[in-house]
């Protein structure tokens, strides 16, 4: 069946059809994404107005990514009713819970609004990936996820841009039912519940594979031959690589908007290393009787968006590299690894902001490592064995967030030194990877 299945995509050939298909999974992937990492900009800006300390902070800005422990469900739900209901449901209740969020008045509540909907959610990052490459043939195939990818990056831009026009309105609105006022980072919350709402619609009419539905007691058997011969070596090589591709990006540009706004606060000290300029006016202190001021500041702003740019094309140019993926991980994640060790030796200012930016350059390999849980895994468990990487990427995530904030003031070098040493067990691991010439000539026919 899964060479029935390859065989007749490429027998009925690429059309307008697909490139539908493509429109539409990467507006979803991008609305998804977005309700994931704008937390990385709404949290800073909402700080005051709740009163968070650093430690809250971190805790509210990796929440999302707790959101995957609902991964291995919708693995299943995916595979046994399709991937069109699954999507469609994940977008619609997660949107809605996303407007709840937006009226959160305290941490407390914030935290658990923001679990609950994230658990929904982030289920089309997943699904969406997996939908694109199960309906696209072979040859065209990795430069789709590719192009996929660059919506996901194209989603900080979007991030940012939204910040930059909504923060800057000045509004106080008394909410006295929910003991709460209404501001324009609740506003920038809202928006970004929306645009996942809207994109939920574009989904309706399109079709999708599906699956025979099984009971509930199949979880069990659908889980379980991935973890056994002849997949559990792929499963693990692949779930580490996407937890080292995604968490090295996710994790710092979660702390992106925080760290950056320290650095350009202490630009005019040209001899202290980045780690000194970062922590240098990072505090766990909250003055009770500041004015709130909802802004980031431009700078920090202008830095996310020009990081958005700048990704989104390096991401273009390597999906012309598509048929090369496996020399693509490797070199990207070489300049990560290395990036991540110089970042603190050097001292010049914009070259250590560089490097931290190219730290995050493994963002554009989520969907190079993707794409190979289409091709090593049978049909009916890339759902599943999709959505289990992710979960395990995210659950990095979740952590290596937490442990950032937790390590940076005090063992900052440390820590980009121990992400340096990650990444290059990264490395290691992919390089055991299928060659890229065994693939062209399979897509060659050879």
């Amino acid at each position: 069946m899964e060479v029935q299945l390859e065989e007749a995509l490429d027998l009925v050939g690429h059309s307008r059809h697909n490139v539908l298909i493509l429109i539409v999974s990467s507006t979803v992937h991008l609305a998804a994404v977005l309700d994931l990492l704008g937390f990385c900009v709404l949290v800073p800006a909402a700080s005051c107005d709740l009163k968070l300390d650093l430690m809250e902070i971190g805790m509210l800005t990796s929440v999302p990514f707790a959101g995957y422990l609902s991964a291995l469900p919708w693995g299943y739900y995916a595979d046994t009713q399709g991937r069109r209901k699954a999507i469609i449901v994940s977008t619609i209740v997660g949107s809605a819970l996303a407007i709840v969020t937006s009226f959160s008045s305290s941490f407390e509540m914030m935290l658990i609004l923001k679990l609950i909907g994230c658990s929904f959610s982030t289920a089309s990052i997943t699904l969406t990936i997996t939908y694109l490459g199960e309906c696209t043939g072979s040859r065209h195939r990795n430069k789709y996820i590719f192009i996929m990818n660059s919506f996901n990056l194209a989603s900080d831009f979007t991030c940012y841009a939204l910040a930059y026009g909504i923060l800057r309105l000045e509004f106080n609105i008394a909410i006295p039912w929910l003991s709460t006022t209404y501001r324009p980072w609740r506003l920038l919350a809202l928006v970004m519940a929306l645009m996942l709402a809207l994109r939920s619609l574009m989904t309706i009419d399109h079709v999708a594979l599906r699956v025979k539905p099984t009971f509930w007691s199949s979880v069990v058997a659908q889980t379980i031959p991935i973890f056994k011969p002849p997949l559990v070596l792929k499963t693990l090589q692949l779930f580490f690589l996407m937890s080292v591709c995604l968490s090295t990006n996710n994790v710092f540009f979660m702390w992106f908007p925080t760290m950056v706004n320290s650095f350009y606060s202490s630009m005019s000290d040209t001899q202290s290393g980045f780690c000194e300029k970062i922590i240098s006016n990072l505090t766990n202190e909250i003055s009770e009787d500041v004015i709130c001021d909802d802004t980031v500041a431009n700078n920090t702003i202008y830095s996310g968006m020009a990081f958005s740019v700048f990704f989104t094309l390096v991401n273009f140019l390597t999906s012309r590299l598509a048929k090369w993926r496996k020399i693509v991980l490797l070199s990207t994640l070489t300049i990560s690894g290395i990036s991540a060790v110089l970042v603190d030796i050097i001292h010049q200012p914009v070259v250590s902001m560089m490097l931290f930016i190219f730290i995050q350059l493994s963002g554009i390999l989520t969907g190079n490592v993707a794409s190979y849980f289409v091709d090593l895994y049978p049909t009916s468990y890339r759902g599943l064995g999709t959505s289990l990487g992710l979960m395990c990427a995210r659950m990095t995530c979740l952590a290596g967030v937490n442990i950032v904030g937790g390590t940076i003031v005090s063992h900052c070098s440390m820590t980009f030194f121990g992400w340096a040493v990650f990444v290059l067990c990264g490395i290691a691991v992919a390089w055991f990877l299928p060659s890229d010439k065994k693939r062209i000539e399979l897509i060659n026919g050879v």
